[in-house]
C-alpha cells in the first residue's frame, strides 16, 4: 500500500538526490559525467527546497511503499498571491503507470486548495506524452510555448 506523506529532506534525502539528479540531466542542465557540477546542483536545490518548506512557501510530498520512497511532488507556493508553481514531479520508473503520479498529484492539488491556493502551474516537455495526458486529466491547460533553437559549431542548424 501506498502512502502519501510531506516530505522528510533529511529520511529521504538520498533518494530525493536520486531524483533531483535525473531530474538535471533529463532537462539538460547537466551531463551524468559532470558528478562535481550535479553534486553542488542538487544539494543547493534541495537545500533550498527545505528552507521554503519550513518557511510556508513551497510544500513537498513523498509517496512511500513499504517505508521506501518512490516518488515525489513539490511545488513553490506565492501565498501573497494566491498561487504555486509544480517544479518537481518524479516516480520511480518500475511503479511508473500503477496511479502513483496521479496520487501524489491529486494530494498536492487538495493541500494547496486547503491553503487557498487555486491558481496552480507547471511546466513539461512537449514530447512527455504520458505527463501531458496525465497533467490534462487535471484540468491543466497550455497556456504559452518556449520553443529552443540548438546551433551547431559553425553556426548550422
Amino acid at each position: 500500500m501506498i502512502e502519501i506523506k510531506p516530505t522528510d529532506f533529511k529520511a529521504h534525502r538520498r533518494f530525493l538526490e536520486e531524483v533531483e539528479r535525473e531530474m538535471y540531466i533529463d532537462a539538460g542542465l547537466a551531463r551524468r559525467s559532470d558528478e562535481e557540477k550535479l553534486l553542488r546542483l542538487v544539494r543547493d536545490f534541495l537545500s533550498n527546497c527545505q528552507n521554503k518548506v519550513d518557511r510556508g512557501q513551497s510544500v513537498g510530498f513523498c509517496a512511500i511503499e513499504n517505508s521506501e520512497p518512490i516518488g515525489c511532488v513539490y511545488a513553490t507556493v506565492n501565498g501573497l498571491d494566491k498561487k504555486a508553481f509544480i517544479t518537481s514531479v518524479y516516480v520511480k520508473e518500475r511503479h511508473r503507470g500503477a496511479g502513483t503520479g496521479r496520487q501524489l498529484i491529486q494530494f498536492l492539488l487538495d493541500e494547496l486548495t486547503k491553503r487557498t491556493i487555486l491558481d496552480v502551474g507547471l511546466a513539461v516537455t512537449a514530447t512527455n506524452e504520458r505527463a501531458l495526458k496525465l497533467y490534462d486529466s487535471f484540468g491543466f491547460e497550455v497556456r504559452r510555448h518556449i520553443m529552443q533553437r540548438l546551433t551547431k559549431p559553425g553556426g548550422t542548424v
